[in-house]
This record gives structure tokens, C-alpha cells and sequence, in this order.
């Protein structure tokens, strides 16, 4: 029989290729048996193999050295070449039915391995660690959200939990036990963690899971609840308006009454006056009492002062209106400081969010000074006027005054205007 010395080098050589992948294989199967925990006969029988096949590597790699390897073992060369060939067959076959029967128990039992495998296919992120920081299992989704919150895979879980519950991070929504953190791609995450035990030793659990979903529907409830919140502001301030304008009715209702009954005392009046004896005195003079007494009973009440209306509107709106001073005396200044409170409340309600409102009074010689200040947050940047501020502005100035307007460092209006009214006024 041919010796295996006397086969072409570029043979042997990839003969001895073949049997050192042949030994990393048989390697291979007895590592994954001491990870499994297969029983030590199964393990001894991989061992063998092992053992077999880095003989028969050794052999071949002493074949293809030439001298230096014959020196070594001198017998390499001469062994035929067929028994080379069967050899790796046989323990080619067996290495592949050992590994076929690994990777059956592989998917029937529960190791570490498959643990971590079956954790790293989570679209959840999940972190071990001790209390000293020492990271026990870390699965991708945890290492990824990990690199995208800090730059840098978790190293130390105590450190990394801190940072996210404490730490300074751009896209926090939330601090505390439960953090939610937004990531750069627009998503959220919510962590938390739960405090277990392994073997008796304390281990902390943290979860990291997707919440943009979540984080999406809270965003829009809470502009749901905000509109909702105007519209019932905005409704109880209709029902004051309302009472009063009802109030307003119905005074003039009794002042129209008043009126015609004024108008039929003086029809008999001038009556009695042209013809004395076709009137009855005493029924005229009843009428002329009937018609005077509510003139002399009826006095301004105080709900129909404006400034009293405004009152009675702020405690509806959940808002405490303060009035330092003495109110104008003069009726047109009267109805625009009303107009003025009016705005000052809608604007405190829908902009600052505050619970209190100041209007300080203050009269010179010639004018009045109207000072509005409240509670609530300062404006964040330029004040625009549209709306009520605007059409107030026009009016002040259509009375001969002026309306200045400061956002820092908080918000005042400040109204100023003359006592004499301008001739060309409204």
C-alpha cells in the first residue's frame, strides 16, 4: 500500500487542513457537553474523540514537516495512506453525530446560553446587575438603548440606572423609580427596576420598554383635557354673562313699566288740569304715588356696577380679583377699566394659568393710572397683541390715553387715562 509520505505535498497539506477543522469541531462538542451539563459519560466519549483526533492531527502535521517531523515521530510517513483517509472518515462521522445529537439536546433543554439567546430576541430591554454595579446579563435591546442614551455599551448596571433615573439626558420626559427617556429616533422608552435575589444575593431587574405609543396618547389627551378645560371656562363664563344679562332684562322690563305708567299719570294729569271736575283727585293723586314709589325704592344694585360684574365672573372662573384704589368716578372711564378687567381675566385664565389677579388704582390731578399684575407665569417671549388687547389699545387711545405692555420680568399692563373726556370720543 502507498505510504502517505510519497502523496504530493499540496495533498497532505490539505489533508492536514481537513483534521485540524476536524479537532476544532470534536472541541467544540465537548465544550457545548460541559455547558449543557450531558453527564460525564458523554463527556469522557467526547473527550476520546478529542483526544483521537489531535493524534491524528499531530500525526499528519509530523508527515508534512518532512525531516524535522520524521525525527519527531518517524513513523508519521510510512503509515499508508488509506488508513490516514479512514481515519478521518470515522471520526468525521462521528464528530457530526455527536454534534447533530448537541445541538438536539441544545434545543430540548435550558442552559445559559439559550437563556441569553432567547433574552437577546426580546424587543425588550433587560439588565442583571448586582448591588455593586457588576452586570450579571445584558441582552442587546438593553445594549443598543444603552448606546443611544449614553454613547457606550453598560458597563457598571448601578451607574447606568443612575444616569437614567437622575442623570442629565436630553430627552427625559420623566425622572424618579419610573424614567421615561425619548431616544433620538423620536421613540420612548420607560425603565424600571424590581429588586430580586440569585442564590441568595440582592439583584436588581431593570426593564426597558417601548412606550412611544403610549407616550403619543398621553400627549394628545392632555391637548383634549386643555381644550376641554377653555371650553368649560369659557362656558361658565358665558352663564355669568348670562345671569346678568337677565338681570339687565328684567331692570329693563320694570324701567319700561315705570315709564308707561309715568306717561298714562301724566295723561290724567293733564286731563285734571283742562277739565277738574270730569277727573277723580284722589284716584290721581293714588296713580302719581303708584308711579313715584318704585322711582324712590328702586337704587343701583350692586350687581349692575360693572366692576361688581367682573367680581362675580373671576369667582366663577376660579380666578380672586383684587381692586386696590378708587374706581373712576366718570361713566365713559368706568365702562373701558371694566372692558379692562375683562381682558386682564381671559388673558390670566388662558395664558398664565394664574388664581390671582391685582388692578391697582392710582389718580392724579388730571388722569387715572391702571395697573393689572397676577400669579401666573411670566410670558415666554414678545407679547402679541390680537384680540382683546388690541380692540383695549384702540379704545384707550380713542379716549385720549395710553396702554403699555412689559413681559419681563413678569407681565403688567399698565393703563393710563385722562378725566376730561375727549371731544371726538365715542
Amino acid at each position: 500500500m502507498m505510504p502517505y509520505a510519497s502523496l504530493a505535498l499540496p495533498l497532505r497539506g490539505v489533508l492536514g487542513l481537513f483534521a485540524f477543522l476536524l479537532f476544532l469541531l470534536l472541541a467544540y462538542n465537548v465544550i457545548r457537553c460541559l455547558e449543557l451539563g450531558l453527564g460525564a459519560k458523554r463527556t469522557a466519549a467526547d473527550g476520546l474523540l478529542l483526544a483521537t483526533g489531535l493524534l491524528l492531527f499531530a500525526l499528519l502535521n509530523a508527515a508534512i514537516s518532512g525531516e524535522a517531523g520524521q525525527a519527531l515521530i518517524p513513523f508519521a510517513g510510512q503509515i499508508p495512506a488509506p488508513v490516514y483517509l479512514g481515519a478521518l472518515a470515522i471520526l468525521t462521522a462521528a464528530a457530526l453525530f455527536r454534534l447533530r445529537g448537541v445541538l438536539t439536546l441544545e434545543r430540548r433543554s435550558l442552559s445559559v446560553t439559550s437563556v441569553k439567546q432567547s433574552l437577546d430576541h426580546l424587543p425588550t430591554g433587560v439588565l442583571f446587575y448586582f448591588p455593586g454595579g457588576l452586570t450579571k446579563l445584558v441582552n442587546e435591546a438593553m445594549e443598543r438603548t444603552a448606546r443611544e442614551l449614553t454613547g457606550q455599551p453598560v458597563r457598571n448596571g448601578a451607574e447606568f440606572w443612575q444616569t437614567v433615573s437622575e442623570g442629565e439626558l436630553a430627552g427625559r420626559l420623566a425622572g424618579g423609580e419610573t424614567p421615561i427617556v425619548r431616544l433620538p429616533d423620536g421613540s420612548a422608552v420607560g425603565f424600571r427596576r424590581y429588586e430580586t435575589t440569585l442564590d441568595g444575593r440582592l439583584l436588581y431587574e431593570v426593564i426597558a420598554a417601548d412606550l412611544t405609543e403610549e407616550v403619543r396618547l398621553n400627549s394628545e389627551l392632555r391637548e383634549k383635557q386643555e381644550r376641554v378645560r377653555l371650553v368649560n371656562v369659557r362656558l361658565k363664563a358665558l352663564m355669568g354673562r348670562i345671569k346678568y344679562t337677565v338681570m339687565e332684562r328684567e331692570a329693563a322690563e320694570m324701567r319700561a313699566r315705570i315709564h308707561d305708567r309715568f306717561g298714562h299719570a301724566l295723561l290724567h294729569a293733564r286731563r285734571y288740569v283742562r277739565e277738574p271736575e270730569e277727573a277723580d283727585r284722589k284716584e290721581l293723586l293714588e296713580e302719581w304715588r303708584g308711579t313715584i314709589r318704585p322711582l324712590l325704592a328702586e337704587t343701583q344694585g350692586d350687581w349692575q356696577t360693572p366692576f361688581d360684574s367682573m367680581t362675580e365672573e373671576a369667582e366663577a372662573l376660579g380666578i380672586r380679583l383684587m381692586i386696590d384704589g378708587e374706581l373712576p368716578r366718570e361713566a365713559h372711564l368706568r365702562a373701558l377699566v371694566g372692558t379692562a378687567v375683562s381682558v386682564h381675566l381671559a388673558n390670566v385664565l388662558r395664558h398664565a394659568e394664574g388664581t390671582e389677579a391685582t388692578v391697582r388704582i392710582r389718580e392724579t390731578a388730571g388722569e387715572y393710572e391702571v395697573t393689572f399684575e397676577n400669579n401666573g407665569r411670566p410670558p415666554f417671549g414678545p407679547i402679541r397683541e390680537t384680540g382683546g388687547l388690541r380692540n383695549l389699545r384702540a379704545e384707550a387711545e380713542r379716549n385720549g390715553g395710553t396702554l403699555a405692555i412689559a413681559a419681563e420680568p413678569a407681565f403688567r399692563m399698565t393703563l393710563k387715562l385722562p378725566k376730561e373726556e375727549p371731544n371726538d370720543a365715542l
